[in-house]
């Protein structure tokens, strides 16, 4: 199970899976957890897919600056 975090609110980490919204303990994430993170549920914690965060990030990145230089 894939989802992107949404936010952190003080022990519940807001997970969204497949456009639904699930709430999990903030215990079962690596400490290391922060907002817009691909994370996968395995073995019964969630794990940072690092790789794909920074290719998600990258898109968006690169999608921002196209919006801009389409206004200039």
């Amino acid at each position: 199970m894939k989802g992107i975090v949404d936010r952190i609110e003080k022990d519940v980490v807001v997970i969204e899976i497949e456009k639904e919204i699930f709430n999990f303990n903030i215990d079962l994430f690596p400490e290391n957890i922060k907002e817009g993170d691909l994370v996968e549920y395995e073995e019964d914690k969630f794990i940072i897919l690092e790789d794909e965060t920074k290719k998600r990030e990258k898109e968006i990145r690169d999608l921002f600056h196209s919006l801009i230089e389409k206004d200039d």
